[in-house]
């Protein structure tokens, strides 16, 4: 090929690349000058319409109805048995909630006494029991079948449960209640039912004091005196927190 033709072919080619280049940068820029171009990876959700479950709203008060209360000590002697008896005195009241027996202080002294000689024949001890053992007596003596025990949840899910309608027994650390109605200084470690909630106290009924019965809490207060039994009774404080639920 001539040489003067070869260089003449080079020249057109290298200026056509150097169009092609201007056109395509021009083409780029009205593309990004144009917001309604844009193509990402990057989802950014509204929220209204992100696809989740809708959160429930709390409730803000609710009073289980028909709760029976009786004291952990039904003839006032508050003995040092009976002084061991608040766990077994929460499972009386859940199980005469949900049974609709009768609950007057003859019945609840007899039944207390049974179920403490039945936890002694079977497990050898009656007393500080945590809410694993708890949930264990209602179902192998009380004859539930369906009983959730939960841990290390939120104060709202507390909420949520107690306005489920389902009263709940709580194990706590008894001093950190401040409940006035204890003998001083109260217990360290104690078990108690929750019956509802008034918008900022939960309401218990208490089998540690005679006065226990619709015994207000501030919400605050019993959700961090809530804590499972350890092991030992000076150890309260390092206890998981726990409710335990009879579903029926």
């Amino acid at each position: 090929m001539d040489q003067r033709y070869f260089k003449t072919a080079l020249i057109i080619v290298v200026l056509l690349e150097i169009v092609s280049i201007f056109v395509m940068l021009h083409f780029y820029n009205d593309l990004t000058s144009d917001p309604s171009n844009y193509f990402s990876t990057s989802v950014v959700y509204r929220p209204e319409k992100i696809n989740q479950p809708e959160k429930r709203p709390l409730v803000k008060k609710i009073m289980i109805e028909n709760v029976p209360f009786t004291t952990q000590s039904p003839d006032a002697a508050w003995d040092p048995v009976a002084q061991e008896l608040c766990e077994e005195a929460s499972m009386i009241i859940v199980d005469h909630y949900w049974s609709k027996k009768p609950l007057n202080k003859n019945i609840a002294l007899s039944e207390l006494g049974q179920i403490k000689q039945f936890e002694v024949d079977n497990y050898g001890d009656y007393r500080d029991e945590n809410a694993a053992q708890i949930a264990q007596r209602l179902r192998d003596y009380f004859g539930y079948s369906d009983v959730v025990v939960y841990y290390d949840f939120s104060l709202d899910f507390l909420k949520e449960k107690i306005a489920e309608g389902r009263p709940i027994i709580v194990p706590a650390a008894g001093r950190e209640l401040h409940n006035s109605n204890f003998r001083p200084p109260g217990p360290l470690y104690h078990a108690l039912v929750i019956v509802g909630h008034d918008g900022n106290n939960f309401i218990t009924n208490d089998p540690g004091t005679r006065k226990g019965e619709g015994w207000k809490y501030e919400e605050n207060i019993i959700f961090e005196a809530i804590h499972d039994f350890p092991g030992s009774k000076e150890a309260i404080l390092q206890g998981r927190r726990a409710m335990v639920i009879v579903n029926e």
